[in-house]
């Protein structure tokens, strides 16, 4: 009898642990703690789609004027950084307009990205952040900065 006794007590106590593990101790989700960043990727290319290495320029969005120098291959300013063929700028504008040279060849145009929405923490959790990429082609007799 007294076996039983002790069972029962177990079983509550088994019954309990379940519940609460099954349903949760507190409405707080835990969040890791993974920054993320805006970030706008230009991809600068010739007639021939072929990825260009060296290129300076300045993009105008937001009432704002960011100058770029990636003529040194990988470089960066005040907002941002140069990887390779890309100019990587640390903001999400929605419309920016882009004046870029390359040698001989240049670029004048407005670009308008879609974004990515991420949310590395999860979606109850910050940050989110937006990163999108575009392709502009830098081609002969755009003489926009010389």
């Amino acid at each position: 009898m007294r076996r039983c006794k002790w069972f029962g007590y177990c079983g509550v106590i088994a019954a309990g642990l379940l519940l609460t593990s099954a349903f949760g101790c507190g409405s707080e989700e835990e969040c890791t703690e993974m920054g993320c960043d805006d970030e706008l990727r230009i991809q600068f290319v010739d007639e021939f789609s072929d990825p260009l290495h060296e290129f300076h320029g300045e993009l105008s969005f937001d009432g704002e004027v960011l100058e770029f120098d990636c003529s040194t291959g990988e470089a960066a300013g005040e907002g941002y950084r140069c990887d390779e063929s890309v100019l990587i700028v640390e903001a999400a504008p929605t419309q920016a307009e882009l004046m870029a040279a390359s040698g001989l060849l240049g670029a004048s145009t407005t670009v308008e990205p879609q974004y990515d929405e991420l949310q590395p923490n999860g979606p109850e959790c910050g940050p989110t952040c937006y990163q999108g990429e575009v392709e502009v082609m830098v081609e002969p007799g755009v003489d926009c900065l010389h």
